[in-house]
């Protein structure tokens, strides 16, 4: 993102855009992960022993 900026002489839409990215980014890796948990524990899902 720093490299991105200085690209684009700071420009404040470089800005937004490299934060915007850098946001959605964050946000498919932890519901990458959150999904990997569900997938890798499937006792978790399936607590109906009786």
């Amino acid at each position: 993102a720093d490299m991105a900026n200085a690209l684009a002489d700071d420009a404040w839409q470089m800005r937004v855009i490299t934060a915007l990215l850098g946001l959605g980014l964050m946000l498919l890796l932890s519901n990458w992960l959150e999904l990997n948990k569900r997938l890798g524990s499937p006792k978790a899902t399936r607590v109906v022993k009786v």
